[in-house]
């Protein structure tokens, strides 16, 4: 047992599987609270909203009073849309509207961050190391 976690492929296997854990759980407390988290790099404000039909990325221009914030409300009392209906760029085209914030950003479904780490976990830990030649 101790040989099984010797190389790189099955170690990064271990760190996917946590990776899509940690995303399965965030998809899973979606479908009850709203998390939003904002935090500041370089001259750009960013902006990580998890709703229940998926994660938001948005990135404007501008400085925050406070290096980082997270917020969470309950779904019943969200201050935000809680559905994908209203579409991402009508809110970013909304926001650019505003002069001098220059607005980026994408949608995308937690069921799209789950299955491909669950996958490349599977196959990093399941795939059978390849055979050293005897000659090397």
């Amino acid at each position: 047992m101790h040989t099984f976690f010797n190389g790189w492929r099955r170690k990064a296997g271990v760190v996917t599987l946590v990776m899509a854990v940690a995303m399965c759980s965030l998809w899973m407390r979606a479908n009850l609270i709203t998390d939003e988290i904002t935090f500041q790099i370089a001259d750009r404000r960013h902006t990580v909203i998890s709703l229940r039909d998926g994660v938001i990325w948005i990135s404007l221009d501008g400085h925050l009073r406070q290096t980082w914030m997270w917020e969470s409300s309950a779904i019943g009392s969200a201050h935000l849309v809680n559905s994908m209906a209203m579409d991402i760029t009508d809110v970013l085209t909304l926001i650019g509207n505003i002069e001098g914030l220059n607005p980026n950003g994408w949608v995308i479904s937690h069921r799209n961050l789950v299955i491909p780490f669950t996958l490349l976990s599977a196959y990093l830990i399941l795939w059978k190391p390849r055979k050293k030649p005897l000659n090397a």
